[in-house]
């Protein structure tokens, strides 16, 4: 194990991501919040224990390519240069293997589909020089504070707002979900293993749209209706060897997780 001591940096510390780890980490650290440049040290390396990189730019905003770049290699990049740390844990995408007809694993071949993967994996290079370090891919994070644009977000908006949730085509695209609590678990794991390598955090399974959508319904008494059409990808997922490694689970169920986030949902819109 590594000998975690008093020095933790986190970059991205004020993020969806990060928020979650700061809360879940323990008090006894001190911590060192990295958001943006002007909080690395400016002159000699800094000495930390252990290093977080949480801080994603994220491809469901339609950033630049360059805005991708600056985030998710450009600032890795400038990280490295001025922490000295034992460990160094980043927090990746498991959209960089692409769209796969068997479940994807840790092994699985990449195949970037856009230009955030890609920007994400020049990220990941980076890490995997470090010798002591880990690599986190996950699946889709979600829970309170998560990004509005998203279809969890949507669904369950509309269930409050319109009492009806529109389903596109027959609901059967399948996705991973994993609840913020347990990405922050997982990375917290991975900084205290002595394993270097890939890490995939997703959830025990995958559900498809029209089952989310049904868990949401039957939480906030919605309608269903189907409309449109929609050809998007199925994804699916096996990640024993991350859990054995770890020697972690998800522990929060994806209804209980659901119905949190209506909770936290509702107390934000009264």
């Amino acid at each position: 194990m590594v000998d975690i001591q008093k020095h933790f940096a986190l970059s991205g510390s004020s993020g969806f991501l990060g928020r979650q780890i700061v809360r879940t980490s323990s008090p006894e650290f001190d911590l060192i919040s990295l958001n943006r440049e002007q909080d690395l040290p400016s002159a000699d390396r800094f000495e930390a224990a252990l290093l977080c990189h949480g801080a994603v730019a994220s491809g469901k905003d339609a950033l630049s390519e360059f805005n991708l770049f600056k985030g998710n290699v450009a600032f890795t990049e400038t990280i490295l240069q001025y922490i000295d740390a034992r460990r160094f844990v980043i927090a990746s995408t498991a959209s960089i293997a692409g769209f796969q007809s068997q479940p994807i694993s840790e092994s699985s071949l990449i195949n970037p589909p856009n230009n955030y993967a890609v920007s994400k994996l020049w990220g990941e290079d980076l890490i995997r020089r470090q010798p002591s370090h880990a690599i986190v891919r996950f699946s889709s994070i979600y829970g309170e504070g998560m990004r509005e644009n998203t279809i969890i977000p949507n669904y369950v908006n509309q269930a409050l707002d319109k009492g009806e949730i529109e389903v596109w085509g027959t609901g059967s695209r399948r996705q991973n979900y994993i609840h913020v609590s347990d990405a922050a678990h997982i990375m917290l794991a991975a900084a205290k293993s002595s394993e270097s390598g890939l890490f995939l955090g997703v959830g025990a399974q995958a559900y498809t749209n029209l089952e989310l959508a049904e868990i949401i319904a039957s939480k906030i008494g919605a309608k269903i209706k189907f409309v449109n059409s929609d050809g998007s990808f199925s994804v699916s997922y096996e990640n024993s060897k991350t859990r054995t490694m770890l020697n972690w689970k998800p522990a929060i169920s994806f209804e209980a997780g659901i119905g949190q986030y209506i909770e936290w949902k509702k107390r934000q819109l009264s």
